[in-house]
């Protein structure tokens, strides 16, 4: 009975984890920088790790579109100032690294956050 119980459980757990959803409604903040697929805070910025220095500086080298949420939180082209209207078409879903150097992940469009979820098997005897 013991062990009926227990398989019983673990499987109502299972259940239950494949109904949670796990995107939490939130936008990226304004003061962020989007470079290709990542995503950083403005104040991170100034005193960033040398791999995303690296990364950033190789962006800027091969002359590829920069975007930056201001802080009245309107999406702008660096190249020339300009706002964007088509958000969904030009951010891609990024890795976004916040000032402390803390990383989440967003969707594409400025769109919600993905939650990176483990999933490990419990043993119930």
């Amino acid at each position: 009975m013991k062990r009926f119980m227990g398989v019983s459980l673990s499987l109502l757990i299972v259940i239950g984890a494949l109904f949670v959803n796990t995107n939490v409604n939130a936008e990226m903040p304004p003061g962020t920088v989007v470079v290709g697929e990542k995503a950083f805070d403005l104040n991170y910025l100034m005193n960033p790790t040398s791999a995303d220095k690296s990364y950033i500086l190789s962006y800027i080298i091969q002359a590829k579109e920069i975007y930056v949420k201001d802080y009245a939180g309107k999406w702008v082209r660096n190249s020339d100032n300009s706002l964007v209207d088509d958000i969904e078409k030009v951010i891609p879903k990024v890795t976004y690294k916040n000032v402390d150097g803390d990383e989440v992940t967003y969707d594409k469009g400025d769109g919600n956050v993905i939650e990176e979820d483990e999933f490990y098997v419990v043993n119930i005897y």
